[in-house]
C-alpha cells in the first residue's frame, strides 16, 4: 500500500512541476495562481496544500528539482579529482539551464517578486553547497573556515555571477565565462 502513495505523490509533484515549468515559460511568476496551475495539472487544490503551503514553498520546491537533475549528472565532476569543481559544476549547470530556458528565466527575470525568487533560488543553493561541505569535510578543513561562512561565500559568488552573466544578457562568451569562475574558485581552494 505504501509503493501506491510513494507512487501517487511522484506523480502529483511530476505534475505539478511538469505544469509550472510550461506556464512560467509563458508568463511571470504572480500571474500564476495556485488555481490555474492546479486546473492545468489535474490536480486539488487540497492535495496541493497537502504538500505545500504556499506558491513561494512550491517554487522552492521547483528549484531544489532543477538543482536535483542538475547533480543526477554529478559523477562526471567526481572523476575530475578536485572538490572545488563541485562549485565550479554548479555554476556551469545554471548557466546552461538559463541558456536553454531563456524565456522562463525572462519571466523570472520580469516578476515583481524577482528579489524574493532570487532569495529562494540562493536559499536552495546555499543549503546544497553547505550539504556538500558536511559531506566532505576533509577537502574543506584545511581552510578553517566554519563550513556555514564557506557555503555563504559559495553561494553568494555563484548566484551574483549567474545574475551578472543574465543582466548582460549572456553576451560573455559562456566559455570565457565559465572559465573565468573556475579560475576563481580554484584560487580559493587550500593548497596541499
Amino acid at each position: 500500500m505504501e509503493e501506491k502513495i510513494d507512487l501517487r505523490i511522484q506523480r502529483t509533484y511530476k505534475a505539478l512541476y511538469d505544469t509550472f515549468f510550461i506556464m512560467l515559460n509563458e508568463t511571470t511568476f504572480e500571474k500564476i495562481t495556485i488555481n490555474s496551475l492546479c486546473t492545468k495539472a489535474n490536480i486539488r487544490r487540497a492535495t496541493f496544500y497537502k504538500h505545500f503551503a504556499d506558491k513561494y514553498d512550491f517554487f522552492g520546491f521547483f528549484i531544489r528539482n532543477i538543482l536535483s537533475n542538475f547533480l543526477s549528472h554529478i559523477h562526471d565532476y567526481e572523476k575530475s579529482g578536485t572538490p572545488y569543481s563541485y562549485y565550479t559544476y554548479i555554476f556551469e549547470e545554471c548557466i546552461y539551464f538559463m541558456k536553454e530556458n531563456r524565456s522562463l528565466i525572462d519571466n523570472v527575470a520580469k516578476s515583481n517578486m524577482f528579489s524574493t525568487l532570487l532569495d529562494i533560488f540562493a536559499d536552495e543553493i546555499y543549503k546544497d553547497v553547505y550539504g556538500y561541505v558536511e559531506e566532505h569535510p576533509e577537502d574543506v578543513d584545511k581552510l578553517h573556515i566554519p563550513h556555514d561562512i564557506l557555503a555563504a561565500f559559495y553561494t553568494g559568488g555563484i548566484v551574483q555571477s549567474i545574475r551578472l552573466w543574465f543582466t548582460n544578457n549572456g553576451s560573455d562568451s559562456d566559455k570565457d565565462f565559465i572559465q573565468g569562475i573556475t579560475t576563481l574558485i580554484e584560487s580559493v581552494q587550500p593548497k596541499n
